[in-house]
């Protein structure tokens, strides 16, 4: 579940860069919108200039498509690199706010509180939080819109193929499902262990001294080898996810184009459809499964988002500075 006051905590930190995410979310909605217009082009070109054999005009269509292909690389290339800007400048300037709050905190309460977990909030967690503008949340929303634009798009063509089309859909969700439950589980862990590993890598590095003081090599090398167990694990348990998640996507990917030429090429024989509709389906059920499978991958990136931002906000809302009140005396000897 995602937390609302935690997410409206981590859009705040992008106010001073609200132009720049701004233009990105509406390149991202652009590009989004149109998707439908290469495959009908493709469509238009077989079922047109190629039927009455206008090669002049196939070639017209050609350069348009090519046209489109380098404006929209141009649009992606801004979209990478103003979201890759607006998370930078937020990491930069979180990580600059979160070091200049705890510059002013207690010596007490670095004595209680394990250097490694701060480490971690100021580096690992704030590089999550950053993650969620490069590559989750408007992405995400361009996600959603390229299934919807598809999905309209082709109802417009042709219903029932549609529908036959979108029949692995469903399973396509529970699965979907299913993987981000347990991804978002398996990233907590090894965020999580990073953070343990850090903590006990920086304790014992600094208190080496002690450590061969009391002739403990041996029992350490053994917790290390623990916690670098545990480590080895929790990424193995996200790889198990993905090496199973990606095949079932693919083969219901494949079960929609076999059900589709199938379907197609029937009516192609039988003269209801023409095998430039075939051609611009086929292309659509790629843009359409695309955007599914990115879609649990972008979410997850969003709810660690949110568990970073969780720590590294709540750092920020403890209180404990030093006391700066009192007068100045002037003492002369």
């Amino acid at each position: 579940m995602i937390k609302h006051r935690t997410l409206k905590l981590i859009l705040s930190e992008v106010k001073p860069y609200r132009i720049r995410f701004t233009i990105t979310g509406v390149l991202i909605i652009f590009l989004s919108s149109i998707v439908w217009v290469r495959p009908a082009l493709i469509q238009h070109a077989v079922d047109v200039e190629m039927a009455n054999g206008d090669y002049e005009g196939m070639l017209n269509v050609f350069l348009v498509i090519v046209g489109i292909l380098f404006f929209e690389a141009f649009l992606k290339y801004r979209v990478t690199y103003l979201a890759n800007w607006v998370a930078l400048s937020v990491s930069l300037n979180l990580r600059t706010k979160l070091f200049r709050h705890l510059m002013a905190f207690r010596l007490r309460f670095f004595d209680k509180t394990p250097v490694g977990k701060l480490v971690t909030r100021l580096v690992s967690d704030v590089d999550g939080i950053a993650n969620v503008f490069s590559n989750g949340l408007l992405n995400a929303i361009g996600d959603i819109l390229t299934l919807i634009v598809v999905l309209i798009a082709m109802l417009v063509i042709d219903l029932k193929l549609t529908f036959f089309v979108i029949l692995p859909i469903p399973i396509l969700l529970v699965a979907t499902r299913i993987f981000q439950k347990h991804i978002k589980k398996s990233f907590a862990d090894v965020r999580n262990q990073v953070s343990n590993m850090n903590e006990f890598v920086q304790e014992h590095v600094t208190g080496m001294h002690i450590v061969q003081a009391y002739s403990r090599e041996k029992e350490e090398e053994e917790r290390f080898a623990e916690l670098n167990r545990k480590h080895q694990e929790a990424n193995v348990s996200s790889i198990k996810a993905f090496s199973i998640f990606f095949p079932v996507v693919e083969m219901l990917s494949a079960t929609s184009v076999a059900l589709l030429l199938w379907l197609g090429v029937e009516g192609v024989v039988d003269g209801d459809i023409t095998l430039g509709v075939v051609l611009q389906f086929v292309l659509y059920v790629f843009m359409l499964y695309r955007p599914i499978r990115q879609l649990a991958d972008r979410f997850n990136v969003l709810q660690m988002g949110i568990i970073n931002a969780e720590r590294v906000f709540n750092l920020l809302l403890q209180n404990e500075s030093v006391s700066d009140e009192g007068e100045n005396v002037n003492v002369t000897f």
